[in-house]
C-alpha cells in the first residue's frame, strides 16, 4: 500500500471575541480555539500536526466589548484526503475547516461575535516563508494610498500593504460591503479602476466567485487582495 504524501498547509482564523479585558479575551479565545482543534482531529482522518499561533488580542474601538484575535493555523494533509464534492486534498480540508469553524462558533455564540469570526482562505504553506515571516515581523507596515468611490462619495485614505483591501477600508471606518470575509462570496467585491498592476493574479477563490467575465472587468474581490501600490476602486 503506498503511503500518502503529507501537505503542509496554512490558515489564517480572525477571531472576535466578548470579553472586558485583554486577560479575559485571551483566556476566551485561546478556549475557543482549542475546541476548534479538537473538532477539526474529530471531523478528519490523516491530519495530524494542527496547532494555532494567537497574536495577542486588540481591542476593538469599533465594536465596544469585542476584541480581535488572529490565529495562524498550520497543519498536514494527507494528499487523499477526502470530502463529497471536493476535487483534491486541499479543497477537502478547506471545507472541513469552514464547517467546523461554523460549527464551533455557533457552539460558542455567546462569547464571540460570529459576523466578525471567520476563516481565510486555506493555502499551501510555502517553503522557507517562517523564517521570512520572523525577519519581517518588527518591520513597521507600509502605508498605500488609495481612492475609494463608496455610496456616491469618494474618499482618499491610506491602508497598510499587509492588510487585505477590505480590512484596510474597514479599519478606516468605510461601510464596505462584505458577508464572509473568506473568499466564499461575492458581496465584497469591488471594480478596480486604476492600479490594477499592483494587484497580485486572481487566485482561486475570485475565479470561482467572480469568474472570468467580471475579472476581465475590473472586479475583484476585496477580501482576497492586498495591494503594493496606489489604487483606485468602486463599490
Amino acid at each position: 500500500m503506498a503511503v500518502a504524501e503529507r501537505i503542509l498547509t496554512k490558515t489564517h482564523i480572525y477571531l472576535t471575541v466578548r470579553a472586558e479585558d485583554a486577560e479575559t479575551a485571551t483566556s476566551r479565545a485561546v478556549t475557543i480555539y482549542k475546541a476548534f482543534i479538537t473538532r477539526l482531529y474529530e471531523n478528519s482522518v490523516g491530519v495530524r500536526g494542527i496547532r494555532i499561533d494567537m497574536e495577542d488580542p486588540e481591542e476593538r474601538k469599533d465594536l465596544p466589548g469585542a476584541w480581535k484575535a488572529v490565529g495562524t493555523m498550520r497543519a498536514e494533509i494527507p494528499d487523499d484526503l477526502q470530502v463529497l464534492g471536493a476535487d483534491n486534498s486541499l479543497d477537502a480540508w478547506r471545507a472541513i475547516v469552514r464547517s467546523t469553524w461554523a460549527r464551533v462558533t455557533r457552539e460558542w455564540e455567546r462569547d464571540l461575535v460570529r459576523a466578525e469570526s471567520y476563516i481565510a482562505l486555506t493555502r499551501r504553506a510555502v517553503p522557507g516563508e517562517e523564517a521570512a515571516q520572523e525577519s519581517k515581523a518588527d518591520a513597521p507596515k507600509k502605508l498605500i494610498p488609495i481612492t475609494v468611490h463608496l455610496q456616491g462619495q469618494t474618499h482618499s485614505i491610506e491602508v497598510p500593504d499587509t492588510d487585505t483591501l477590505l480590512d484596510g477600508c474597514l479599519d478606516k471606518g468605510l461601510p464596505m460591503k462584505f458577508q464572509c470575509k473568506a473568499g466564499v462570496c461575492d458581496e465584497c467585491k469591488v471594480r478596480v479602476l486604476k492600479g490594477m498592476e499592483f494587484l497580485p493574479p486572481p487566485n482561486e477563490a475570485e475565479m470561482n466567485m467572480l469568474g472570468e467575465a467580471l475579472i476581465k472587468q475590473g472586479y475583484r474581490l476585496s477580501c482576497q487582495v492586498t495591494i503594493k501600490g496606489p489604487v483606485e476602486i468602486e463599490q
